[in-house]
């Protein structure tokens, strides 16, 4: 797995959490927490960068082969199954299978990992 993986992983459950609190307006709930993932609907998804897509993906559970194009909102939602949004959705109740020790701000390229997760679609 790339080194920033564990980083990009964070940085998405992070921006994850952050749109369950804007959405049920309770501001208070940790942003590292993995818990309330599994309540993400496919449009928060839809929302994550694709590298933070690629993250989550490949920390949940790895596909074989080369990853999918992002995909659009509107075709996961009909049931496109080959792309990111989609493959991100369906792996929100799999436990991550990555080592986390490290807490983000100990990431030897966190200020790679906000660049890169911050930067428009690829």
């Amino acid at each position: 797995m790339p080194m920033l993986q564990p980083c990009l992983y964070k940085v998405a459950i992070r921006k994850l959490n952050e749109l369950i609190n804007e959405e049920i307006e309770v501001p208070s709930r940790d942003l590292r927490s993995e818990d309330n993932i599994k309540e993400c609907s496919i449009q928060h998804f839809a929302s994550l960068t694709v590298p933070l897509l690629k993250s989550f993906v490949k920390s949940r559970n790895p596909p074989k082969g080369k990853l999918p194009n992002k995909g659009s909102l509107a075709a996961a939602i009909a049931g496109d199954k080959n792309n990111l949004i989609s493959m991100a959705y369906e792996r929100r109740a799999i436990a991550c299978q990555l080592s986390l020790e490290k807490p983000l701000t100990q990431c030897r390229n966190v200020s790679k990992c906000a660049v890169e997760s911050t930067s428009p679609l690829s």
